[in-house]
C-alpha cells in the first residue's frame, strides 16, 4: 500500500502540475488550454494515493501513539487512585461503622445525617443513598 500510495501521489502531482502550467500559460495567448484535463485526472490520483499512504502507515502511527500515551495514562490513573484511597477508606468506614451516642447505642439520626451528607457532597449516588437509608431504617 505504501509503494502504490507514493506512486499514485507522485503521478497525480505530475498530472496536476502539467494541467496547471497549461492552464496558466494560456492566459497570455488567445489559444485555449489543451492539457487542462490533466488537472482533473491528477486530483483523484492524489486523493487515492494519499488514502493508500494513510492506510499503509496506520499501524505504525497507531503503535507510536500507543507507546507515547499509555504510560502517561497509566501514571495518571495510579496517581488519581493514590489520591482517592484515603477518601474511599473514610467513606467505607463511615458506612460500615454506626455512629454511637453517649450511651453506646447506635444513633440512627446521626447515621442518616451522615448518609445525607455523603449524597449531598456527591460521594455516593442516589441509589446508594436510598440503599443505605433503607438499611439504617430497617435496623430500628
Amino acid at each position: 500500500m505504501r509503494r502504490a500510495g507514493v506512486v499514485l501521489t507522485v503521478t497525480g502531482g505530475v498530472f496536476i502540475l502539467v494541467g496547471g502550467i497549461d492552464f496558466f500559460s494560456a492566459f497570455g495567448t488567445f489559444h485555449p488550454p489543451t492539457l487542462f484535463w490533466c488537472f482533473f485526472v491528477g486530483m483523484p490520483l492524489v486523493a487515492l494515493g494519499g488514502n493508500l499512504l494513510r492506510l499503509g502507515y496506520l499501524g505504525a502511527v497507531s503503535r507510536y501513539v500507543a507507546e507515547e500515551t499509555v504510560p502517561v495514562v497509566r501514571d495518571s490513573v495510579v496517581e488519581v487512585a493514590e489520591g482517592l484511597r484515603p477518601t474511599i477508606r473514610d467513606i467505607a468506614s463511615d458506612l460500615s461503622s454506626p455512629a454511637r451516642d453517649g450511651s453506646g447505642a447506635a444513633d440512627p439520626a446521626a447515621r442518616l445525617a451522615r448518609v445525607d451528607k455523603l449524597r449531598a457532597s456527591g460521594l455516593i449516588s442516589e441509589a446508594e443513598h436510598a440503599e443505605q437509608r433503607a438499611r439504617i431504617l430497617s435496623e430500628l
